[in-house]
């Protein structure tokens, strides 16, 4: 699997190599950490004109429980 990470140094050129880094977290309640049911990282963001370093991270939850 390859390793996924929301966050590129500008320098250096990390993005092309995916060398970057895990800093940003989601805190969750107990009870929305059990009905997470996935999470994405949305790293064709990083590609776009004049990215930030950081990637939006997406968390998945089945609500209908």
């Amino acid at each position: 699997m390859t390793p996924s990470f929301q966050c590129f140094c500008s320098s250096g050129r990390r993005w092309p190599k995916n060398n970057g880094i895990r800093i940003d977290h989601l805190l969750l309640s107990p009870e929305a950490a059990d009905r997470m049911t996935s999470a994405a990282i949305e790293k064709h963001v990083r590609a776009w004109e004049k990215p930030s370093d950081h990637v939006p991270v997406i968390v998945y939850f089945d609500f209908a429980a």
